[in-house]
């Protein structure tokens, strides 16, 4: 007796079809997984300018908080606070020069006081055409309030450094200065400091804080 035997196979429809649910499935999990790796991106990077904020705006106002202002007349030093209100390609970038009791001894430092001059200052950075901001430490304090000293990198990345200060009376201005004018001899009640940073992808984030001189 005779067997038959039918031997069955794929189609070349079928083969395409099978081809091409599998294309969607891999492009699917492909761009999940494309997903997620951005998202951890994100979040090391926002993590880093959290970071970054954070230290920058600790470590302003340890210095604001002991800033220090003498009354006394000095031919030899200049005690108080000055500020510029100025913006750098339509971006917000102030100055603060101040003596304060916050002085970063250095190995090369043979100084016993505490009293310091500390400024901060943008500069352009030219390989991002952002900012880069700057902490300089004078533990010699003399007649210039705003040069001299250790000059050292904060940060990266800034966008913008924007001071605003309250006086006793609760006017606000956009600068400061306690060596001459109508506050002179005196210092802020209150510096509201905005420091604005941006990430790799061009975002800005904002950090606003307040300190008391």
């Amino acid at each position: 007796m005779a067997i038959s035997k039918t031997i069955s196979g794929f189609t070349l429809i079928e083969i395409l079809i099978a081809i091409s649910i599998i294309s969607i499935i891999i492009g699917a999990l492909y761009g999940v997984y494309i997903s997620n790796v951005k998202g951890i991106q994100i979040t090391q990077q926002n993590s880093s300018i959290y970071q970054t904020a954070r230290a920058v705006l600790d470590r302003m106002k340890k210095d604001l908080e002991c800033a220090y202002l003498s009354s006394k007349v000095s031919k030899k030093s200049a005690l108080g606070m000055i500020s510029e209100d100025r913006e750098i390609e339509d971006n917000p970038a102030d100055r603060i020069d101040f003596t304060a009791l916050t002085h970063i001894y250095s190995k090369q430092d043979n100084l016993t006081t505490d009293l310091c001059e500390v400024g901060y200052f943008l500069k352009k950075d030219p390989d991002t055409n952002l900012f880069i901001l700057y902490r300089r430490d004078s533990g010699i304090v003399d007649t210039d309030l705003r040069h001299g000293g250790r000059i050292d990198e904060l940060a990266y990345m800034v966008k913008g450094l924007d001071l605003e200060f309250i006086d006793k009376q609760g006017d606000k201005f956009k600068y400061w200065n306690s060596l001459k004018g109508v506050h002179k001899n005196e210092l802020p009640s209150l510096i509201k400091i905005k420091l604005i940073l941006s990430d790799k992808n061009g975002g800005e984030h904002v950090f606003i804080t307040s300190v008391h001189p």
